[in-house]
């Protein structure tokens, strides 16, 4: 198998971050900056990332925690059993994760993309979407999932939690 590549926008948020979480619309925008992810498979079972944040090195059957690299590192351990070996991992993104541009969102949509492509299988936007709000809500707890649906679905999006609900 070749290199597996996706990447995301970031995005802002235009309106209604607070009232989101009280089931209300907000609106988001997917900016014109994004972050890549590649993917190289491996014949064993390690696993190499490679991040302006972090450069990590574990198995793939014992991963090890890294703060700066939880979202990716959860979203890797949701699927590990699924894969068929270790792979090498690069994140390059276009902005820094410091800025506000949900950087997050941006790189869990990302690696979840490519790990299910080295998984089998692709996902389409809702599955995508769904996936990579489940490793949000694993590492943070909660999260309307605004700047996913942004990152995920881009454009300029209308978003409601409950019931879930994306509109251009």
């Amino acid at each position: 198998m070749s290199v597996i590549k996706a990447s995301a926008p970031g995005s802002i948020m235009v309106m209604g971050e607070h009232a989101v979480l009280f089931g209300h619309r907000a609106i988001a925008c997917a900016v014109d900056k994004r972050i890549y992810v590649s993917l190289a498979p491996r014949k064993d079972r390690q696993v190499s990332i490679l991040s302006a944040l972090a450069s990590y090195e574990s198995s793939l059957d014992q991963l090890t925690p890294e703060p700066q690299l939880s979202f990716v590192l959860y979203a890797i351990q949701q699927v590990a059993a699924t894969l068929p070996s270790g792979f090498d991992l690069t994140i390059e993104s276009e902005f820094s994760h410091t800025v506000g541009l949900g950087s997050s969102a941006a790189v869990t949509a990302s690696v979840v993309a490519v790990l299910a492509k080295y998984a089998g299988g692709e996902l389409d936007s809702f599955a995508l979407f769904e996936r990579a709000l489940s490793v949000v809500h694993g590492v943070q707890g909660r999260g309307s999932g605004t700047d996913l649906a942004a990152s995920v679905y881009g454009g300029l999006i209308a978003y409601t939690v409950e019931p879930r609900e994306v509109m251009p």
